[in-house]
């Protein structure tokens, strides 16, 4: 497993905190056809600070910025010589998300 891996995955339950926090924090008058940008626009912050930060330190020029919802993947990141991406997901916490939007 490399060491970015290992990384986000030991930090989900700080990320899932801290995503729940910042829709807490954010209103928004979305309905369902704009929903899944706003997911993005909550989501992608709070993953580029964790990604940003030690222990990683990525630099912001080495992630990639979806331009538009059609686009995949939602974050491209470049790291000790490796492509990522994240995409958002969203659906209930208990099932799988039937489609894939």
């Amino acid at each position: 497993m490399s060491r970015f891996t290992t990384h986000l995955e030991a930090a989900i339950p700080q990320l899932q905190a801290s995503i729940l926090a910042a829709f807490r924090a954010h209103q928004t008058q979305a309905g369902y056809r704009s929903v899944w940008e706003h997911f993005e626009d909550v989501i992608d912050p709070v993953l580029i600070d964790f990604l940003t930060r030690p222990p990683l330190n990525i630099s912001r020029d080495d992630i990639k910025i979806a331009t538009s919802k059609s686009v995949y993947p939602d974050l491209k990141i470049k790291f000790e010589g490796k492509d990522y991406a994240i995409d958002v997901k969203s659906g209930e916490d208990n099932i799988n998300p039937w489609y894939d939007m």
